[in-house]
């Protein structure tokens, strides 16, 4: 999943630089996962600025706590915690996500409560796949549309929501060796899913 991250990393860089984050924001990073947002984001908002990342898997929490130390982003604190629960006592600047709204089971719901931690005026930016994109791109391309395919149904066999509320579309494209990666990454990650679910490849 870090080669991934690596991949989508300027896709994610840029995406938070429209969105306005900032040198010296406090930013809220929900599922951070094992710290790749995070650490864009502490880039952007500077050792002015503070990030707090929350996500329920402590295992990811503490790989993502030793890659930012290792790292030297000291302006960085992770606590495992739900969404649906997470208060604070400060208000965020901003409240940011990527590839989380979509297993989220009310996206919405979620965007409503989490805009009730930002300051007024805050920003929120979540980055999530847009499948039906996707597959459009990869049309001409049996195999990769194919393997999108299995990928998305077996997200969907697993409870994810895949219409999350959208308001800007992205699609990275590139031929690098890590973007033509992505895809197979992706695939080997939700593999074991794949085979419980009893999808099969259709190319």
């Amino acid at each position: 999943m870090i080669q991934q991250a690596r991949a989508l990393a300027p896709a994610t860089e840029h995406f938070l630089r429209l969105a306005g984050i900032v040198s010296g924001m406090r930013v809220l990073d929900i599922g951070c996962g094992m710290g790749d947002v995070t650490m864009l984001v502490a880039h952007l908002v500077g050792d002015g600025g503070r990030v707090v990342s929350i996500d329920i898997n402590q295992a990811s929490l503490d790989t993502a706590r030793k890659r930012a130390l290792a790292m030297g982003f000291g302006n960085t604190t992770f606590h495992r915690a739900d969404i649906s629960t997470f208060t604070d006592v400060e208000p965020f600047d901003a409240v940011v996500g990527r590839l989380v709204l979509e297993f989220v089971p009310d996206p919405t719901g979620a965007i409503s409560r989490l805009s009730k931690l930002l300051r007024p005026g805050g920003i929120m930016a979540f980055q999530e796949p847009s499948w039906k994109v996707w597959l459009t791109y990869t049309s001409h391309l049996p195999l990769r549309t194919a393997v999108t395919t299995l990928i998305r149904d077996t997200f969907i066999a697993g409870g994810a929501n895949l219409t999350p509320p959208q308001l800007r579309i992205d699609l990275p494209v590139g031929d690098s060796v890590e973007f033509r990666d992505l895809l197979y990454e992706l695939l080997i990650a939700v593999w074991p899913r794949v085979k419980r679910s009893g999808y099969r490849l259709r190319a």
